[in-house]
């Protein structure tokens, strides 16, 4: 461990006012100019504080975001203090987190938010040797300079100890997004612009056709949003619905926040985002009660929105949901077709510039997941109390859904997407090719009808035998809820065996029957 006697590093920013970044270098400890390339002169010989220095330049050239809660202009502070950890650190960290000093296979190093005080105390390792002294695994490691990839940082969430990417987790750790989502341009525009001439790099973005620099912004952006309407309308926050290391992360991910720094590039760019992810992204709805049905915010939305804005629409809903949404209470007891409802699924066709509409379906083992034929799931809804309970097969009450609703839907192009299965999407997918009335011949379109009413019959039949449990399921990986004991595994053993986070993601939802 000599190699590693304690060196003080700390990152520092500062602003004179005349655009010139510059540093104060203690005595004891050794400081950077973070975005400039100028030299500096160490005295270290910690091969991880160098390394870890080397990532912080470079992430802030590359990261807007990264310590931008005291980097950016405004706030004009230092930014990170990086250094051993002191011995009664350790123990004071170990006993918060329930640990053992001796059973830990790192080196504790701190993070030190200087404006804030805030303090990260974790130990460190190097991935390619876990089991030898950390002073051994970073020998020669003048390599690493730009591999950083060979750290990882000791984390505890939800009670569970993980070792994770270094980089990943101060990511994490240290980016910051502007909570008034750039809606004080002032300030915003000369932080971008201080930003720009610190990190010396530039991309020519408007010397490029809008077509690519569409196709830019929404993957900045989003090809999803979930938009909010207040007294303005954004693109939203962003949603997550559930602990990062869930089950079905795959099958029904996240919507991530969306990147709004483009915004603050130019007056220009600004407006060119706006109406890119207006007219291309979709808009998604949710509601897992009734109150949350989509309906009700159509009418706002349109008020609000720039025109054209609901020309894409994703709705994502519980079962129950979505058979109230077209007018069918599916609750226990005797079905019933309420009488049309102007304000739910016929508010679809009070939006005249709606011409993309597809239904996203969660996967029935979903926390959120609805299912209209369960009691429990009502007790559920109006308790918040609950466990694994059954739900009806995905397959069959979507087929049913699909068959309710056929001829409510306006004339437009419908998809569908999120868990459900191969065979379902082969069923319906040609027959909601001829809604759009653009598509197929007269013909054509009056026989796919004419099938979809001969089923509706059919099925109008069946509800009425049905005797008000779940739908059940006969596909070969059940769909419906139950224990998934691969799921209550937790991570640490679900990454360190092979092939086990696929089979927990396909027993959250297979797509094959």
């Amino acid at each position: 461990m000599a190699e590693l006697e304690p060196h003080f590093a700390s990152l520092t920013l500062a602003h004179d006012g005349n655009d010139a970044l510059h540093c104060n270098m203690p005595s004891d400890q050794l400081s950077i100019v973070p975005m400039t390339d100028s030299a500096v002169d160490r005295a270290s010989s910690d091969p991880v504080l160098d390394v870890i220095i080397n990532f912080v330049k470079e992430e802030q050239k590359r990261n807007f975001a990264f310590l931008g809660r005291d980097t950016h202009l405004y706030t004009n502070g230092e930014t990170l203090a990086i250094y051993r950890t002191d011995p009664e650190d350790v123990e004071d960290s170990c006993k918060r987190w329930s640990l053992n000093v001796k059973d830990v296979d790192g080196v504790w190093y701190s993070f030190r938010l200087v404006f804030h005080k805030l303090v990260h105390t974790v130990p460190l390792r190097c991935r390619t040797a876990p089991a030898s002294p950390l002073a051994q695994q970073t020998e020669g490691l003048p390599d690493l300079l730009n591999g950083i990839a060979q750290l990882e940082v000791m984390t505890v969430e939800e009670d569970m100890k993980l070792w994770m990417d270094l980089r990943a987790w101060m990511r994490k750790t240290f980016e910051w997004h502007d909570p008034f989502e750039a809606t004080l341009l002032g300030y915003q525009h000369e932080e971008m612009d201080f930003w720009w001439r610190g990190n010396g790099k530039y991309f020519r973005l408007l010397k490029l056709p809008l077509e690519l620099r569409e196709m830019i912004y929404l993957a900045a952006i989003g090809h999803i949003i979930i938009p909010k309407a207040e007294k303005i309308i954004t693109f939203g926050t962003g949603y997550s619905y559930g602990e990062k290391g869930r089950p079905g992360l795959t099958r029904d991910p996240n919507i991530e926040r969306p990147n709004l720094n483009l915004l603050l590039v130019s007056r220009q760019i600004k407006q060119e985002v706006n109406g890119a992810v207006w007219m291309q992204a979709y808009k998604r709805f949710r509601a897992t009660t009734r109150i949350e049905l989509p309906h009700h915010a159509f009418r706002r939305y349109k008020e609000l929105a720039p025109p054209r804005a609901l020309n894409r629409l994703q709705l994502e809903m519980s079962a129950a949901c979505y058979f109230d949404f077209i007018c069918y209470s599916m609750e226990p007891g005797p079905v019933v077709s309420t009488p049309p409802d102007g304000l739910r699924v016929r508010a679809l066709h009070g939006i005249p510039s709606l011409r993309y509409l597809d239904f996203r379906f969660m996967s029935p083992k979903h926390p959120d997941a609805v299912c209209p034929w369960s009691y429990e799931n009502l007790r559920i809804r109006s308790t918040g109390i609950g466990s694994e309970i059954a739900h009806s097969c995905q397959e069959t009450w979507i087929d049913w859904f699909f068959t309710l609703a056929f001829d409510q839907l306006p004339k437009l192009r419908v998809s569908m997407s999120g868990c459900i299965k191969d065979s379902t999407r082969a069923k319906w997918e040609p027959r909601f090719k001829y809604l759009d009335s653009k598509q197929g011949k007269n013909e054509i379109v009056d026989n796919q009808t004419a099938m979809v009413h001969r089923l509706v019959r059919h099925l109008k039949t069946e509800l009425v035998k049905h005797d008000d449990k779940p739908l059940p399921c006969y596909c070969s990986i059940s769909c419906c809820k139950g224990n998934n004991f691969l799921a209550a595994l937790n991570r640490g053993d679900r990454r360190g065996i092979v092939g086990l986070e696929e089979a927990i993601e396909e027993q959250y939802w297979s797509f094959s029957d």
